[in-house]
């Protein structure tokens, strides 16, 4: 499956469990992208080795987003926020 990375610009809950989440990515170096994609009940969201909720995701945070394309877009499969960027520079999507 894809995957992208990059900062969280902005996070939307629903109560019921599903939501959306917005990241900006930097597919080079002369240019920043949105990236939307639509998260599901079903999506795990890790923070390290714990399971987190959307809820728990702040702006300007790292994560990695592993997803599928619908009819409505980009689902999100996973997300894996990350305290540190680590090896990755601002932001890369593969």
């Amino acid at each position: 499956m894809p995957t992208t990375w990059g900062t969280v610009e902005t996070v939307g809950n629903h109560p019921d469990g599903s939501g959306e989440i917005v990241i900006r990515t930097r597919p080079s170096r002369h240019a920043d992208l949105r990236v939307h994609a639509s998260v599901s009940p079903r999506t795990l969201i890790a923070r390290g080795v714990r399971r987190i909720a959307l809820a728990d995701i702040r702006a300007g945070e790292f994560v990695e987003l592993t997803y599928h394309h619908n009819l409505h877009g980009m689902e999100v499969e996973l997300i894996y926020v990350r305290s540190d960027p680590g090896g990755f520079s601002k932001a890369h999507s593969a």
